[in-house]
């Protein structure tokens, strides 16, 4: 489905019931906006599947086994915890986020989330012949709530919060501050940050090679 395109405009009561509301301006499947209204949808989903608060079943079935606590969480005027912003982590339990999913939903032996899942939301799911909302078109592909790059996927956050997982290289790099006077290299800002991360990286390794072979 596809909505009005909007950021995240304040609104009054429950943000999904907003949403679900919403008049559906494209015919669905055919169009592409990003939304961070939209996945308020699937807290409200969790909440009614699972009978629990979002933040509830999200330590439980996560953040407890992650050792991360006290987490913050925004919510709507219903009480609905946002499902495209609002939630505060640190640098270090945001990359256990990523390391979570660099090892396909293992922590410390326990299957936290299924490897097939991991898998498939980091997969792009943006069709070849979608239209475009706004002018400027992603440069990389999408998944579930994951951009998606070549050889590496990223959450994005305001203002330069980045977790940028790269299973071939097997790293998890974390990034909490953009210069926002520079927005139109955005695009560029991501890929020069992984492109030097990874020569890092691979600098790294030739010498540990060098280093054995002496």
């Amino acid at each position: 489905m596809l909505f009005r395109s909007t950021l995240a405009p304040p609104v009054k009561g429950s943000v999904a019931t907003h949403v679900l509301n919403s008049p559906v301006t494209r015919e669905p499947g055919t169009t592409w906006v990003y939304d961070s209204q939209a996945p308020s949808i699937l807290t409200r989903i969790i909440e009614i599947r699972s009978n629990m608060s979002l933040i509830d079943f999200a330590n439980e079935y996560l953040f407890d086994s992650l050792g991360i606590q006290e987490v913050s969480w925004g919510t709507d005027d219903s009480g609905l915890a946002y499902g495209g912003f609002s939630l505060y982590l640190t640098s270090r339990e945001m990359a256990k986020f990523g390391q979570l999913f660099l090892q396909e939903g293992m922590w410390n032996d326990e299957e936290i989330i299924s490897k097939e899942w991991v898998r498939e939301s980091t997969l792009d799911h943006m069709p070849d012949d979608v239209q475009f909302v706004y002018s400027v078109k992603p440069s990389g592909g999408y998944g579930y709530l994951w951009w998606t790059y070549d050889g590496f996927y990223t959450a994005s956050g305001l203002h330069g919060q980045r977790i940028i997982v790269n299973p071939g290289n097997e790293y998890v790099v974390v990034f909490t501050s953009l210069d926002v006077t520079r927005s139109e290299e955005h695009t560029s800002e991501l890929q020069s940050r992984t492109n030097l991360v990874c020569r890092l990286l691979l600098e790294k390794k030739k010498k540990k090679r060098k280093t054995k072979k002496l």
